[in-house]
């Protein structure tokens, strides 16, 4: 085997991550395919040469790995559990009844809030010089008054509240704080689930901090915090461990109240210097170190508590550009001119400012990767440097916003240069944004509106954005981690957390906090992920984890790059789904569907100092990539040192015929061909041909389902996931999912075509050291149900094979039905898979038990 540290930039044979025997199945010759014949020139904006440069990650040997924990359950959990809307104090605090209002004129303070409820709360926590408040829900503010109300009122308005506090001469009472359920024992409450771990706040919006932060003074604290002085995260973490589950900690790095009032230079401003709000509170800009140094001070003392997962959402800057104080004046160091102020008026997201420049928009883009990387970095250094005893493996979930989509909706902002720090850091998702729609695009008709042609379908995008999130991370193994809103039922959730990890994700569907524990939701779904989590057969009941370098495992890879495709972008979208959007997305459509062992591949993974030879291993079969006339130089490059090192790469030429579904099919026919037929050997491939066994690679039938084999190294086994009609499985977005497509009465029989490779000096002692063993849904079948080991049969010299036939209680057979010869140093064997609906694993183990043969 070639041990190599996926995606890494450099071969680790000291650390390997995972085995890969397929490499050496290749010829190690250099062929270029051409699919199609026709060429466009690309007009790419010439406004600014200067582009972002890669971020190295720092060496891996002083990084924690991720927790075990993390990766060993990979179906999660996801709640708010807000400290503004669940504790409040609870005396000397009330009001009058509600009433309909009007503007209230001089006000003590004002803010944006989510609820009536809350608008309450605000007034109660700034003590008695609040004397009433009003409440207007279009939009959400909150305006505390210094005096009793007494202006005029609407009939049945439905927009504006008002009431006067009661008491309110009365200061609170410091130990009057209360937080209702299941604020204090949610942790307990998920156990009893079977959660093994979930997310849950440390900072909601642009309230003060949960516990007594060296980061500024007791003002800056949330008012909770400045009256009792608890420690809430270090509560929730207690909490959690005497649970027996992790806490993944949400920490919104946005917006800061406090800070903002006394920090104006940190504030995110408009080009004509006001404010920019968002829908938690002002924005606090990516550029300010000030500001970047505060959060940095949170994340550390938030490890010295004891956490070890951090989940940062959305966006930390502003989108379309920032033009505070501190970006205006790094811009111009960077650049050496000022920074253009020009907006795109026309841009579909009017409310907030998108800058016309490309320039103001890569730049944006830059910072924020820089701003990450700085937060991430000190996650990993606090945790590295903590004598306390505790683990030092963290995970940073990132937030990578709009880079699912093909086109990132026409914006230029997050990349996955953000998954580029370090191997702790993983992508933070959800489950439908490779749905999100480009600029102008009409969600009802279509979910995402390619532009000059004809749209893929929604599962493809679906599954296209969870592998980018996957494959373009930098570590060996990151299971992206893909929060899933809109759960409405029990089917709903099974089927969207089984998607997902078929395509190596970690699920985190969403639970609504006053019903945790869901049971009659949530029930199947966790006791299936007990089930898939037991890797290795033992009792799901005993803490079993799946091993942590269980991955989908990749032959071929088809080549994003972003890069090339930002070069046209804001102005040429069109052009960009011409020349490399249609022929990419084609290609992932055609390896999907033909069930063929598929990854993406990212500039980072093919500029130097990416290692050549660390991609070949990772993607022996072939890297289809665009038209090299569309391609930066840089990729270019990238894929002909891959070529150099014995990769063939199959280049998609650009032509009309990706653009319409008719004329793609047959452009796909002939790729999957040309990826077959020019291979010394073919991949693993997971065959649907109804219940006939296929005699050659291009003998596939699709019939609605995606097969994704996963391999584990450490485990020595491999792992077949399938799945049926996920893109009806949640919401996208405010559209409410489709109709199920109709299930087949009887669904078709796979054939699983496994390529085993064993060393040919292995020489098993006797039949039962070389054995192939099947379990269904990844659990061991009873001894009760093994066969004896069948005649073993002799291929090259000498490799002996034999076989064992599991059976599941139910009845249904999982077993090889023959075994066939293709060199001396290769066994193919052929199983077929029993018939199933929705979702379906098979476990695998295969070779030599004395020489650990791997697949």
């Amino acid at each position: 085997s070639f041990h190599v540290k996926r995606r890494s930039t450099h071969v680790d044979s000291s650390h390997s991550i995972r085995s890969f025997t397929m490499k050496h199945l290749l010829s190690a010759q250099f062929v270029v395919a051409l699919i199609g014949c026709s060429v466009c020139v690309c007009t790419a904006s010439t406004e600014s040469q200067r582009h972002p440069e890669y971020v190295a990650p720092l060496d891996s040997a002083t990084y924690p790995q991720l927790p075990s924990w993390y990766s060993g359950h990979r179906t999660h959990a996801h709640t708010r559990l807000e400290i503004n809307g669940f504790c409040h104090k609870s005396s000397n605090c009330s009001f009058t009844s509600k009433q309909s209002g009007c503007s209230p004129g001089a006000v003590l303070k004002v803010d944006n809030v989510s609820s009536w409820e809350a608008c309450l709360q605000m007034c109660c926590a700034l003590g008695p010089a609040c004397r009433a408040v009003v409440f207007n829900s279009k939009p959400q503010t909150c305006h505390a008054l210094p005096r009793v109300y007494n202006g005029p009122t609407f009939q049945n308005s439905t927009t504006s509240f008002v009431a006067n506090r009661e008491n309110g001469d009365k200061a609170a009472a410091p130990s009057s704080w209360e937080c209702s359920e299941p604020f204090e024992t949610a942790a307990a409450k998920f156990a009893s689930l079977g959660v093994k771990a979930f997310v849950r706040h440390s900072h909601t919006g642009d309230e003060g901090t949960w516990w007594p932060s060296a980061t500024g003074p007791n003002e800056s604290y949330h008012p909770l915090v400045q009256d009792t002085g608890r420690n809430l995260p270090a509560e929730f973490l207690a909490r959690a461990k005497e649970a027996n589950v992790s806490v993944i900690l949400y920490h919104y790095l946005k917006t800061n109240a406090y800070w903002v009032s006394k920090e104006p230079s940190w504030v995110q401003r408009w080009p004509n210097g006001s404010a920019i709000v968002w829908p938690r509170g002002t924005g606090l800009s990516t550029c300010s170190l000030g500001w970047r140094n505060v959060i940095v001070g949170q994340v550390q003392e938030l490890v010295a508590m004891g956490a070890r997962a951090f989940y940062f959402d959305e966006f930390p800057g502003s989108p379309g550009g920032d033009w505070s104080e501190p970006c205006r004046a790094e811009y111009r160091r960077r650049y050496g001119h000022n920074m253009p102020t020009t907006l795109n008026l026309t841009h579909h997201a009017k409310q907030y400012p998108v800058a016309a420049s490309r320039s103001v928009l890569e730049f944006n883009s830059i910072i924020t990767q820089e701003h990450f990387s700085a937060i991430v970095n000190a996650v990993t250094a606090a945790a590295a440097s903590d004598n306390s005893g505790a683990d030092p493996e963290v995970a940073s979930l990132v937030s990578i916003h709009r880079v699912p989509s093909p086109d990132n909706a026409d914006t230029l902002y997050e990349t996955t240069r953000l998954l580029s720090v370090g191997h702790q850091e993983v992508a933070k998702t959800e489950f439908t944004l490779g749905l999100r729609a480009t600029a102008g695009c009409d969600i009802t008709k279509s979910p995402i509106c390619p532009v000059g042609g004809d749209a893929f379908p929604a599962d493809v995008h679906m599954a296209f954005g969870w592998a980018l999130s996957r494959d373009a991370a930098n570590a060996s193994v990151t299971p992206p981690h893909v929060w899933i809103p809109g759960l409405t039922s029990s089917e709903q959730a099974v089927c969207a957390t089984s998607a997902l990890r078929t395509y190596g994700a970690i699920a985190n569907p969403d639970h609504t906090e006053a019903l945790i524990p869901d049971v009659a939701l949530y029930n199947a779904t966790y006791a299936l992920a007990a089930t898939l989590d037991s890797f290795d057969g033992v009792d799901p009941t005993a803490g079993a984890r799946l091993p942590a370098d269980l991955a989908p495992l990749h032959w071929t890879g088809v080549v994003f790059s972003e890069t090339s495709r930002n070069q046209m972008l804001p102005g040429n979208l069109s052009a960009a789904w011409d020349q490399l959007l249609f022929p990419t997305l084609s290609a992932w459509e055609a390896a999907v569907r033909a069930h063929v062992p598929v990854g993406i591949v990212v500039d980072a993974q093919l500029v130097a100092p990416a290692d050549a030879a660390a991609l070949l291993s990772d993607y022996p079969g072939a890297l289809m990539a665009p038209a090299a006339e569309f391609l930066t130089d840089a990729v270019n490059e990238g894929l002909a040192a891959y070529a150099r090192a014995g990769g063939r790469v199959l280049r998609l030429n650009n032509t009309a015929g990706w653009r319409t579904s008719a004329s793609r099919a047959r452009l796909q026919h002939t790729l999957l061909q040309t990826l077959f037929e020019g291979a010394s050997h073919g991949p693993p491939v997971v065959f649907a041909p109804h219940g006939e066994r296929p005699t050659a690679a291009s003998n596939y039938t699709w019939s609605g389902h995606h097969v994704v084999t996963h391999s584990s190294a450490a485990a020595q086994r491999m792992a077949v996931y399938a799945t049926i009609a996920f893109a009806d499985c949640a919401p996208a977005g405010s559209k409410p999912p489709g109709p199920a497509p109709p299930l087949p009465d009887v669904p078709p029989t796979f054939w699983a075509v496994l390529n085993v490779t064993v060393p040919s000096t292995a020489a098993c002692a006797t039949p039962a050291d070389s054995t192939l063993s099947a379990h269904d849904t990844l659990r061991e079948c009873p001894a009760a149900y093994d066969s004896a080991p069948v005649s073993m049969q002799y291929v090259a010299t000498p490799v002996c094979v034999s076989r064992r036939v599991c059976a599941r209680a139910g009845g249904v057979d999982v077993s090889t039905s023959a075994i066939r010869t293709v060199d001396g140093a290769r066994v193919v064997w052929t199983l077929a898979l029993p018939p199933f609906q929705r979702f379906l694993a098979l476990g695998l183990r295969f070779g030599c038990s004395a020489t650990h043969a791997t697949v």
